[in-house]
């Protein structure tokens, strides 16, 4: 069973064992969200990326330390950039589904907190983003499920 709980409040400040934050393909930190997770995280997070020369593609997702984050891991997940145009959405989906698998196989996560991925002072339908990400969730899950 897949328990949901929705929080509002700030990213860096949940427990859970992983954490998933929207990042750039360079995973610097690119939104205020980003950089913050990055302040809260250390220094440490910084330099692990710099120092392993860490990238991701657009629609994957790469996990790292949480370093001083109430977490074990970040997921860092590259959303598309969000326009009318339907594969970027299909890409959202994947990126969610992405950012989970990875939480688990890599982290070995059990409680993920998920931001809005791909948000930004455009995004106007939270609620697309917030249907897309249980979407994206629920997907892996029936797909597990039809596998046995």
């Amino acid at each position: 069973m897949i328990k949901f709980n929705l929080v509002i409040g700030d990213l860096g400040d949940q427990k859970a064992d992983a954490i998933v934050t929207s990042a750039t393909e360079e995973l610097a930190p690119a939104s205020a969200y980003y950089a913050d997770l990055f302040e809260k995280a250390g220094p440490e997070l910084l330099s692990a990326i710099i120092d392993n020369d860490h990238a991701c593609e657009v629609g994957e997702a790469l996990v790292t330390e949480a370093f001083n984050l109430n977490a074990e891991v970040i997921v860092h997940a590259v959303p598309p950039q969000l326009e009318a145009d339907e594969d970027n959405w299909m890409v959202l989906l994947a990126t969610y589904a992405n950012a989970v698998i990875m939480a688990y196989e890599e982290g070995g996560a059990t409680s993920i907190v998920i931001p809005p991925l791909g948000l930004d002072e455009d995004t106007k339908d939270i609620g697309a983003l917030a249907t897309i990400a249980y979407d994206g969730i629920c997907l892996l899950y029936t797909s597990d499920a039809a596998d046995e």
